[in-house]
C-alpha cells in the first residue's frame, strides 16, 4: 500500500483529490494538508509520495519525498533539478494520477507525452563526457551507482555507513565533474558516458 499525502491550495481541491483516490486499492491518503504552499508535512505521519494540488509556490527540498504536482497549462514545465517527480495538468484523469503517484513512490520520474515530445526535441543539455572532465573517484562512482538505482541521500548514507552531510558532498562533487545540474542529468550523463551500464 502507498501512502499519500495531499497539499493542495484549496479545500476543495483536497476533497475532490482524496474521494478520487478512495476507491484506489494500492494507494491510501494519510494526511491532507491546505495551503497555497508546499508545507512540511507532519514528522509523524509517514507517507510514501506527496501529492501537490495548484500550488502558488513550489520547493521541492532536498531529500525530500517524491512528489507529483498538478497544475494549471500555463504552469506546466519539464522536470528539472529540485523539481517533482511529475508534472501533470491539474484536470488529468485520476488514471493517470494513481499511475504518476505509483512511479514516483518508486523512484521513477514521469513524462506526459506533450513533456516526452519537448524533451526528444531538445538539444542535449551538455556534450557527451570527454578526456578533458575530472574523472569520478572510487567512491562518487559508488554514490553515482547508487543514484542510478533510485536511492535518497539518507539511504546513501545508510547503506556506505557516512553521514548525510558527506553524501551531499558527493552528490554535488559529481554534478560539477560531469557538469550537470540534477541526480536524473548525471545518471544520464554517467551512461552516456559509459559510468554506467543499462
Amino acid at each position: 500500500m502507498i501512502r499519500v499525502a495531499i497539499i493542495a491550495g484549496s479545500r476543495h481541491l483536497a476533497d475532490e483529490m482524496t474521494a478520487a483516490l478512495a476507491s484506489e486499492e494500492q494507494l491510501e491518503v494519510v494526511d491532507v494538508r491546505i495551503s497555497p504552499r508546499f508545507s512540511t508535512l507532519s514528522a509523524q505521519t509517514a507517507f510514501d509520495v506527496v501529492l501537490a494540488i495548484a500550488l502558488a509556490e513550489f520547493v521541492t527540498p532536498p531529500d525530500g519525498p517524491p512528489v507529483v504536482m498538478l497544475t494549471d497549462a500555463s504552469r506546466r514545465a519539464l522536470p528539472g533539478p529540485n523539481a517533482p517527480h511529475a508534472v501533470l495538468p491539474i484536470a488529468a484523469p485520476t488514471e493517470e494520477i494513481v499511475a504518476a503517484l505509483l512511479a514516483a513512490a518508486n523512484g521513477l520520474y514521469v513524462l506526459t507525452a506533450d513533456q516526452a515530445i519537448v524533451s526528444l526535441r531538445a538539444p542535449a543539455p551538455h556534450e557527451p563526457l570527454g578526456f578533458s572532465q575530472e574523472k569520478l573517484t572510487a567512491r562518487e562512482l559508488e554514490v553515482l551507482r547508487m543514484l542510478a538505482d533510485g536511492l535518497a541521500n539518507k539511504e546513501i548514507a545508510q547503506v556506505l555507513r557516512i553521514s548525510g552531510h558527506t553524501i551531499k558532498f558527493h552528490v554535488s562533487q559529481i554534478l560539477a565533474k560531469l557538469q550537470v545540474a540534477s541526480r536524473t542529468e548525471a545518471v544520464t550523463a554517467g551512461i552516456r558516458s559509459g559510468l554506467l551500464s543499462v
